[in-house]
């Protein structure tokens, strides 16, 4: 079901997937079980909670070297069976789930940063914070462009306070996105 979903919503893209050995995760703190790319959850002391974590460097090196047999993704992604998703440089690895998968790849494909934001984390203006999606700056906004425009996923483009990870300060384009809150719907 993932891979029809995931041919559905971007079949215009090379997708590669890295499957790891099928083992038991049992979620305990801070503890890396043993598959192919020792994945797992850990306690993240930002977030609050515990996130998905796995050997980075070893995933780059099996991505680099399928480009000797003619593979070179567009999209890289790595499917655990752990909770939640992260992302970092061109990586994406998530759960087994459609809309984290989609989150995960606006990061690292898109280079979209997070639009949700935690409560009293204000942003207090003491650098630049300007991304594809998120702007410290309500006059001009990067999506200026499309202002006003009433997209049927995600509603009227617009500027709405509270964006990476900032409750006030930050601001985003739609009221809901792929990458404010899950679950997300992908028709």
């Amino acid at each position: 079901m993932i891979h029809s979903v995931v041919t559905k919503t971007i079949s215009i893209f090379t997708l590669s997937i890295l499957f790891q050995k099928k083992v038991e995760l049992m979620i305990v703190p801070d503890v890396m079980v043993d598959t192919a790319l020792d994945a797992g959850n850990s306690f993240d002391e930002f977030h609050g909670r515990k996130v998905l974590d796995f050997d980075w460097g070893l995933a780059n090196l099996e991505f680099s070297t399928s480009e000797n047999f003619g593979i070179d993704p567009d999209i890289k992604i790595v499917m655990v069976n752990g909770t939640g998703g992260v992302a970092s440089g061109d990586i994406a690895a998530t759960e087994p789930d459609a809309g984290t998968l989609v989150h995960e790849v606006g990061h690292s494909f898109a280079r979209l940063a997070d639009e949700y934001w935690y409560s009293g984390n204000d942003y207090e203006g003491s650098y630049s914070y300007r991304t594809t999606n998120v702007s410290d700056e309500p006059l001009g906004l990067p999506w200026s462009h499309w202002l006003g425009y009433d997209d049927p996923y995600t509603g009227v483009v617009s500027a709405f306070e509270g964006a990476g990870y900032h409750e006030t300060g930050l601001f985003r384009p739609s009221e809901h996105s792929m990458m404010r809150a899950l679950p997300i719907s992908i028709p």
